[in-house]
């Protein structure tokens, strides 16, 4: 191959040399899950991992022990998660109580498309956004139904990855069956949370939140998942939305009658 240069002479440029420039460009290394080395790179390419996701279900459920007193006392709760690009997302669970008897508690929302109804004690009601159903959920369903919908939505409350609060530390376990990055964050001097992120997915495999006061943890909340379907087809009537209760509207309220002078 000829090139002339500016100056009239004219120059030979192998073929190989071309070669090597093009495979240079094509086939460059890039940043792969094994190149991580902080809390930070780890909790990054989680966040992308669900953002390239286009459907999901998935499951998880939920063990909390608390201590009271001379009692612990334990609750169980699942959260059976399934999703839709663009924000097609339904969640469905059971969170169960036991101390001197067993109390059982159904919780459901649903949003797609701005819509959002959160079943609140058996009946379906409009609410805002899916944000505020993940947060009205959070404390009955143990955070089983927090972390991956908020990873797939992007909502503020809920979202587990808080950038400055990382412990420097970081590790590898295997969980599972699955190798995955085990990183922490601090929250507070009374609240510590470890996520356990698979190496080759990215997404959450386990959560653990523990409470503790001078040392001695008063309460523990351990959460795992199963990815039951990745970008598996999921039928758009799972997420239409409920028949909702009519809003009654009030008279408004009656006014005073404008002052008279004497």
């Amino acid at each position: 191959m000829n090139i002339t240069d500016p100056g009239g002479i004219r120059l030979r440029l192998p073929i190989f040399c071309l070669i090597i420039i093009l495979s240079v460009c094509v086939f460059a290394p890039r940043v792969s899950a094994d190149d991580l080395s902080t809390p930070d790179e780890v909790a990054d390419f989680s966040s992308k991992s669900y953002d390239a996701v286009q459907s999901m279900r998935v499951l998880c459920t939920a063990t909390a022990y608390h201590a009271a007193g001379t009692m612990n006392l334990t609750e169980h709760a699942t959260a059976h998660i399934q999703f839709k690009r663009p924000d097609a997302i339904r969640v469905e669970g059971l969170q169960e109580y036991a101390d001197f008897f067993t109390t059982r508690t159904n919780y459901s929302f649903v949003a797609r498309s701005g819509d959002s109804a959160l079943l609140i004690q058996g009946k379906w009601h409009k609410v805002r956004s899916a944000e505020v159903s993940i947060a009205s959920v959070t404390g009955t369903a143990l955070g089983a139904a927090t972390t991956v919908p908020a990873l797939l939505l992007h909502t503020k409350l809920g979202y587990p990855f808080i950038p400055g609060h990382y412990e420097k530390d970081m590790d590898t376990e295997v969980i599972n069956d699955h190798k995955a990055y085990r990183i922490a964050i601090d929250l507070s001097k009374y609240s510590n949370t470890v996520f356990w992120i698979d190496q080759q997915t990215g997404f959450v495999l386990k959560e653990e939140t523990r409470q503790a006061v001078k040392g001695r943890i008063i309460g523990q909340i351990v959460r795992e998942y199963t990815y039951e379907s990745i970008d598996g087809a999921v039928d758009d009537s799972v997420f239409a939305m409920p028949r909702l209760p009519a809003v009654r509207r009030s008279d408004p309220a009656p006014t005073a009658p404008p002052h008279q002078g004497s």
